[in-house]
């Protein structure tokens, strides 16, 4: 990446899909752990930068299954983890190993990443398929996508960008589709990933966490999901009620000086003169009352 703006990237997926190795190519040097196996290497997200404006989050496995942390747990790390080493991300590289057939987490990689970010994480993210060889050429790859048809709907949800690496020998190219994309969903480093209700999120899963939420991964990932819709949608409405509220309140206060005839003097009288105070709060309380009573 040769241009001089920022761009933040976060790294997630399976152990053993090349995660590490992804942000390594990315980095053009070895900054991340590597292992040519199917154990855990990155036991906690970790962010490395490169000599110019790139910085990137390799995460742990979103489904390491060696029975040391929950998905609600690992959820809870990678959202605090990237609120506090990379916030505001332009991009969300999910990793899939192109080599092997999807599993059934892996499949609810995006489902997961709506529970740790919300849905407007799916704008930012890109799909890259690993251990892609690179004598396979684009119609052999794209005959062989068009058979899975849950890659198919993991690359649709994603604006259908998806790009290809073979991490033992990366193609120039290869890397620098990657890097396109990551412009793309950024428009050049202007736009970044923003989430108003993400400590939502965060509430709802130190809640689970508190309950010991468990049973089947795709069963919490249902049930996580549901619970997070439903306190998001309460906090928009409880918000909406809090503008109302705020609104209905300014025009109480401008009615109060509006009596006293308007201007600093009023505004100076309304606050330091007790009986001005009383008045003020008489007159609000009969515009509020108007006001709400108007719009029933």
């Amino acid at each position: 990446m040769s241009a001089n703006y920022e761009r933040k990237i976060v790294i997630v997926g399976k152990t053993g899909n090349g995660k590490s190795s992804l942000g390594n190519v990315l980095l053009r040097r070895r900054a991340f752990d590597e292992a040519r196996s199917f154990n855990a290497i990155t036991k906690e997200c970790k962010v490395e930068r490169d000599e110019g404006n790139i910085s990137i989050v390799d995460t742990p496995g979103l489904f390491d299954s060696d029975g040391e942390k929950s998905l609600v747990m690992q959820a809870l790390e990678v959202q605090t983890a990237i609120t506090q080493l990379c916030p505001n991300p332009h991009a969300f590289l999910i990793v899939l190993n192109g080599s092997t057939r999807l599993t059934q987490e892996e499949l609810s990689t995006i489902d997961v990443l709506r529970i740790i970010f919300g849905e407007q994480c799916l704008t930012r993210a890109i799909i890259v398929l690993t251990h892609i060889e690179n004598n396979e050429d684009k119609t052999q790859l794209r005959a062989r996508l068009d058979k899975s048809s849950g890659m198919i709907n993991l690359i649709k949800q994603c604006g259908n960008r998806f790009a290809r690496i073979d991490n033992r020998e990366p193609k120039p190219e290869h890397i620098e589709r990657i890097n396109r994309l990551v412009d793309k969903v950024s428009r050049a480093g202007n736009v970044s990933f923003k989430n108003t209700f993400l400590y939502v999120h965060q509430q709802v899963l130190r809640e689970a966490l508190k309950t010991h939420d468990s049973g089947k991964v795709h069963e919490q990932i249902k049930r996580l999901s549901e619970q997070i819709m439903q306190a998001v949608e309460e906090e928009r409405e409880l918000n909406k009620k809090r503008w109302k509220a705020a609104g209905v309140g300014a025009v109480c206060v401008a009615a109060g000086i509006a009596y006293f005839g308007g201007g600093p003097t009023a505004i100076a009288t309304t606050v330091t003169n007790p009986e001005a105070v009383r008045v003020v709060i008489e007159k609000s309380v009969n515009v509020a009352v108007g006001l709400i009573s108007s719009t029933h």
